[in-house]
């Protein structure tokens, strides 16, 4: 791209201005093709979404018929009405041959596929849904942790990397904004067993209790983001204790 100003088509920054990210190493070419099975999907979706609707209104309903009666003659039935028919006639509404639960079924089939594909639930689209104990929604989703774990890594290093573009497009354009030696760090959220908080609590307590855990592996096994060692989390429990401490002082 020919830029004014920049007839030589020097890089102003020293590095790209974008960060990768890749779900799968590339093997021939840079740009990695991804995406299409979600658009097909959902182009499958949409099309049995409108027969299913079409399927509904022609359908979902009986059709009248009635024998003994000449082709062109119009019954006026209704439930306020009695239909007259000559001797040997009949009359009836004949079962519609819908394939609702089919095309339902189909939908069901491609939305849990592709979630599985993904790293969903594939449960997620369960519309019957059942009691399950805390034990057996922890088992379900073991997958889908180690999953996250592996996203979480990458995403950590892209994150990382993502800022130290930032800074020096930012710096290049507006020197000193950002101070060469900052860093970032991610704090991702973490997920919780199916616990209150009260049985989280009595939980943390009975580990401490035993001696398995102290107060420091209580905070790490709460917020490891936000404290990734020991030595982190025994100076926060630290300052927290002298603050509650001088809190604790009379005025």
């Amino acid at each position: 791209m020919r830029i004014n100003g920049n007839p030589a088509g020097v890089n102003p920054y020293g590095v790209l201005p974008f960060v990768p990210l890749f779900d799968r190493l590339p093997d021939d070419c840079f740009w990695l093709p991804g995406g299409d099975d979600l658009m097909e999907a959902q182009d499958a979706v949409n099309v049995a979404l409108a027969n299913l609707w079409r399927s509904v209104e022609s359908q979902a309903h009986g059709q009248a018929w009635a024998s003994g009666i000449s082709a062109n003659e119009v019954l006026q039935f209704g439930p306020d009405r009695a239909i007259a028919l000559p001797q040997g006639g009949q009359f009836g509404f004949a079962s519609p041959n819908s394939p609702i639960t089919s095309i339902l079924s189909a939908i069901e089939f491609v939305l849990r596929q592709t979630a599985a594909t993904h790293g969903v639930g594939a449960d997620i689209f369960d519309l019957s849904k059942v009691a399950e104990s805390g034990s057996a929604k922890h088992a379900g989703r073991i997958e889908l942790r180690e999953e996250r774990l592996d996203d979480i890594a990458m995403w950590r290093i892209a994150e990382a990397r993502l800022f130290e573009v930032v800074k020096a497009v930012v710096n290049t354009h507006r020197p000193g904004t950002i101070p060469e030696g900052a860093s970032i760090t991610v704090d991702f959220a973490e997920l919780q067993d199916s616990l209150t908080e009260a049985e989280q609590i009595e939980n943390s307590q009975a580990k401490i209790d035993m001696g398995v855990w102290s107060q420091v592996d209580a905070l790490m096994a709460l917020n490891p983001d936000g404290f990734p060692d020991r030595n982190a989390a025994h100076a926060e429990l630290m300052r927290r204790r002298d603050e509650a401490i001088e809190l604790a002082l009379p005025l």
